[in-house]
């Protein structure tokens, strides 16, 4: 009986992922990866905050670095840094960041992401 129902649980899983695309299960969704990107740029950990992004390269971990430091400068102290979900398609999604700091208050940042070989990334933002 146990063999039946987790073999019955394994067929969901994968019609979920295979047949209707998953978008959310098996992966992290588009808000909780622009969260953790987020939360590596004001770290100051951007080679690892590179693993989120659609592209890369020299230009585009200058980009990072920039944007990492820039919040920084805004925000003071990050008090608190959440995930909001966007409009979210097969292959395309929204997503936004809200970074509660001591000094600049509330800042948001949106972001655009693609969904590759079963993964959100990061294609672009904006707000920092």
């Amino acid at each position: 009986m146990v063999a039946a129902v987790t073999a019955a649980a394994l067929i969901v899983v994968g019609a979920g992922v295979g047949l209707w695309h998953d978008t959310t299960i098996l992966v992290s969704p588009p808000e909780a990866v622009a969260e953790q990107f987020v939360r590596k740029l004001a770290t100051g950990r951007y080679a690892v905050a590179m693993e989120h992004l659609d592209q890369r390269g020299p230009a585009v971990l200058e980009r990072v670095r920039s944007a990492g430091s820039a919040l920084r400068a805004r925000a003071g102290a990050i008090n608190q840094v959440e995930g909001e979900p966007g409009a979210m398609g097969a292959y395309n999604a929204a997503a936004a960041v809200v970074v509660t700091t001591g000094r600049a208050g509330m800042i948001r940042i949106t972001f655009e992401l693609v969904r590759r070989m079963g993964v959100w990334r990061i294609t672009g933002w904006r707000g920092v």
